[in-house]
Order: C-alpha cells, then sequence, then structure tokens
C-alpha cells in the first residue's frame, strides 16, 4: 500500500498485463458479486450476503486488508508506544471519508503482481459512479469465481490484492495519532459493515435512522441466536484510556452511536457481527473500559482467521429457544420401558438444573 496523501483523490494499482483483472474499489465489487451471484441463482441482496459463497470471498478480501494492515500497524509499532507524545504519524483518511471508496480489490497471480509492482499507479476520482459496465461486471465476475475456487484450498489463489488510498501523510482532523489507531480500527469496521451488507447498509444512514447509543450498539444480550465467538480482545494499554475519553469527547455522535442490529436482521453470523460492533466502538472510552473493543488490527486479522479456519465453529449459530424447547427425545418408540422412561427423564430434569449427574443406557432392544 502507498503512503501518499489521497484527500480528493484516491490511488488505484495499475493493472499488470492484459490477463490479470483491474483492480476496482470495494463497493464496485460488493455491486459485482451480487449482481454476479444473483445472476447463479440466488434472488434476493439479503439473501445473497449471508449464503456461503458470498461470505467466503468477503472473508478472504477483510482477512486480507487486515493482514496487509497489521504490517503497517507493526512496523509503527516504535512509535506507538509512546502514546502520550504527538510524534506518531497519522496514517488513515480523514473521518469523513469511506474507506470502502479507497479500498481496491483484485485477485491477481504472483508472475502479475512482481510486474504491477513495477509500474506506476493511475489515478481515479474516488467519486466515481458505483454502476458496472459490462466490461467490468465481467472482470468482477471471473475474481468472484477464483475466490470461490478457493473456498476449500488456500493455495489456489496464488495472490489476493487488496489495496488502497488508506494510508495518509496528513493530520487527521487535527487530531494527533494518541489513540494507537483506535480510528484505523474503526474505519475499518466501518468499510467491513458495508461489505458484510453487500453495500445495502452504509453506517451514516443507519447511524442517521436509527440515532443508536453506544450502549444500544452492542451485539448479544438478550438476543436469542448465539454463535461461539472468537475471544473478545482485551489488551488494549490501560494507559491510553485517558486519551480515549478525550477523543470520544471531540468525534461527533455518530463516532460511537452505530447499532449493527441491521446486519443480524440480514441474518449474518452473530460472531461476525460482534467483530465489526468491537470494531466499530473501539473508539468508545466505555467500551474500552469494559474490554469489549479491540486495540490492535492483528486482533481483527486473527478473528477473521479463525472464522475462515473454522466456519461450522465460528459462523453457525445456534438456536438457544429452539434447543431449550427440544429436550430429551429418542429415535423411535419406546415399549415396556415405562419405568426406565421415568428414570431417564428425572435424571435429564436433575441434569439441566445445573446437577451433575451421569446416565448410562446398556442393553439390547
Amino acid at each position: 500500500m502507498s503512503n501518499r496523501h489521497r484527500s480528493k483523490q484516491t490511488t488505484a494499482p495499475a493493472a499488470a498485463a492484459a490477463s490479470s483483472p483491474e483492480p476496482v474499489s470495494m463497493k464496485k465489487w460488493t455491486v459485482g458479486a451480487i449482481v454476479s451471484l444473483r445472476s447463479r441463482g440466488t434472488q434476493h441482496v439479503d439473501k445473497i450476503v449471508c449464503s456461503h459463497e458470498y461470505l467466503s470471498c468477503a472473508l478472504k478480501i477483510a482477512h486480507s486488508l487486515a493482514n496487509q494492515l497489521s504490517t503497517v500497524e507493526q512496523e509503527r509499532a516504535p512509535h506507538t508506544e509512546k502514546s502520550n507524545t504527538n510524534n506518531s504519524p497519522p496514517v488513515i483518511e480523514a473521518s469523513d471519508k469511506s474507506w470502502s471508496e479507497y479500498i481496491y480489490i483484485s485477485c491477481m497471480t504472483k508472475e502479475a503482481v512482481e510486474k504491477d509492482m513495477k509500474d506506476e499507479s493511475s489515478t481515479h476520482n474516488s467519486n466515481n459512479d458505483d454502476k458496472l459496465d459490462p466490461g467490468e461486471l465481467h472482470n468482477l465476475s471471473k475474481q468472484l469465481s477464483t475466490l470461490l475456487e478457493n473456498d476449500n484450498n488456500q493455495n489456489s489463489i496464488d495472490y489476493l490484492d487488496v489495496r488502497g488510498a488508506i494510508l495518509n501523510e496528513g493530520a487527521v482532523d487535527g487530531l494527533p495519532l494518541s489513540d494507537n489507531g483506535k480510528l484505523e480500527i474503526r474505519s475499518l469496521g466501518i468499510a467491513f459493515y458495508e461489505l458484510f451488507s453487500g453495500g445495502h447498509l452504509t453506517v451514516a444512514a443507519e447511524a442517521e435512522t436509527l440515532g443508536r447509543t453506544a450502549a444500544e450498539s452492542e451485539v448479544g444480550g438478550d438476543d436469542e441466536l448465539y454463535g461461539n465467538n472468537p475471544s473478545k480482545r482485551r489488551s488494549l494499554q490501560s494507559s491510553s484510556s485517558n486519551n480515549l475519553d478525550s477523543l470520544a469527547q471531540v468525534q461527533p455522535s455518530s463516532m460511537v452511536s452505530i447499532s449493527v442490529a441491521p446486519l443480524k436482521l440480514l441474518g449474518l453470523p452473530t460472531a461476525l457481527c460482534d467483530l465489526i460492533s468491537n470494531m466499530i466502538d473501539s473508539v468508545d472510552g466505555d467500551a474500552h473500559d469494559n474490554g469489549g473493543s479491540y486495540g490492535f488490527i492483528s486482533e481483527v486479522r486473527d478473528d477473521l482467521k479463525l472464522m475462515i479456519d473454522s466456519p461450522n465453529l465460528y459462523l453457525q449459530d445456534v438456536d438457544l429457544a429452539k434447543a431449550v424447547n427440544v429436550g430429551l427425545q429418542f429415535g423411535g418408540s419406546l415399549y415396556g420401558r415405562e419405568a426406565e422412561l421415568q428414570t431417564l427423564k428425572e435424571c435429564y430434569q436433575r441434569s439441566i438444573s445445573s446437577e451433575c449427574e451421569v446416565a448410562m443406557i446398556c442393553g439390547t432392544s
């Protein structure tokens, strides 16, 4: 990724060769993926974004982006240790910018990337239309197929290039990077919000419509659906809590007043909604104090990797309401075993009452 200042322009990687896919903005990629998957049989956007195909592709893109930003984070580590100084170089776009307009995506081979790195980058207007021409749609369809072919084998993709005009040498609304990169985590969370909703939802529109408070934006609570979540990160440095409180005070209310409830209404996995919520809440002093937000992008990267590697564990929600109603069931009818059946039922009732008990069933039918 380049660290050239781009307040009004964004730079996308130039195509390395005629055979390599032309990089497109994340906004356009999302539109193209939805259109392509719809042409394959899925009719509704809200169903497409919850499909295995779309989630699989979006997770790989999200992980690739988080991985690249983690590299920048590690390179900057000596600066962030001095969180009380203003020497740390700001590395994000201004808060009124949407990262999804600055992130460019392309699936390439390693050979194409090596050639691409030698080429001059071409400049594009960051406010270009999200509509796709037939050529772009065909290109995006091929990229989607490449990602889907990589469903169970990471080696089938030589290189997933996710780059964009994210780095910025200028000041960030006059704020020094004393928050140890929390604004970056939040900005990346907003980009994920749009990516995983298929572009159907944007943070700005959602915040304006719902006007949620930071407390209301937490995922979980009384929800009926729970899944296994990658462990919530609590590795924030306590020394920066005062800086975080000050940062939250000077940010617009929408900075910490965002709900991910609409993502859950789309049917996205709870663990993924938790991840996005914790990223967006990273600038919230209360979330920081409660240990419920991310401190480093590398932690986001690691949790995304868990979801990619173990989707059945982390992306499959369990309906507890239904599970509780299932109770003790048998595969077939029991005859002449009334006493034994009653014993089993009593044992089951004691077990769900937090009493420890073991039941062994032996014999032949």
